[in-house]
C-alpha cells in the first residue's frame, strides 16, 4: 500500500511541474520492460515498470536540453501458499507473496535542431 501512495504521491508532483516544463522544455512519463540477457535469463523474470524524464532548455544554447530521469519497477514476483502451524497440531495457511524492486535514477542531456521541422532527429 506504502508503495502505491508514493507512486501516486510521485506522479502528482511531476503533472504539477509540468506546466512549467511545457513552456521551457519537456516531460515524458511511460512503460518500460527490461529482459535479462546472457547467463541472467536463467532464474531471472522480466522487469516491468514506470518511468519519468524532465528536461528543460539551455537559454544559452537552445539546442541542448538538460534534466533527470528515472525508472522504478518490479521482477521476480511469485505467490504460493504456506502452512503454518499455529498450535496444537493445529494448521494455518496463507498466501504469500514475493517480489522484488529495482530503481534508476541519472542525469540526461538533448541535443535537437533548433529549427521547426514535422520531425526532428535527436541524440539523448
Amino acid at each position: 500500500m506504502k508503495k502505491i501512495v508514493w507512486l501516486v504521491a510521485s506522479i502528482t508532483c511531476l503533472s504539477t511541474i509540468e506546466a512549467k516544463a511545457q513552456k521551457d522544455g519537456q516531460i515524458g512519463m511511460g512503460y518500460n520492460m527490461m529482459l535479462p540477457m546472457g547467463d541472467m535469463k536463467t532464474g531471472w523474470s522480466s522487469s516491468h515498470g514506470l518511468e519519468a524524464d524532465m528536461l528543460f532548455t539551455l537559454k544559452s544554447w537552445p539546442v541542448m536540453k538538460l534534466g533527470v530521469e528515472g525508472s522504478f519497477s518490479m521482477y521476480a514476483y511469485n505467490e504460493q501458499s504456506q502452512d503454518y502451524m499455529i498450535f496444537n497440531g493445529i494448521l494455518g495457511t496463507s498466501d504469500v507473496s514475493f517480489s522484488s524492486y529495482m530503481g534508476n535514477f541519472g542525469l540526461k542531456s538533448l541535443f535537437e535542431s533548433p529549427k521547426p521541422m514535422p520531425m526532428k532527429p535527436y541524440a539523448a
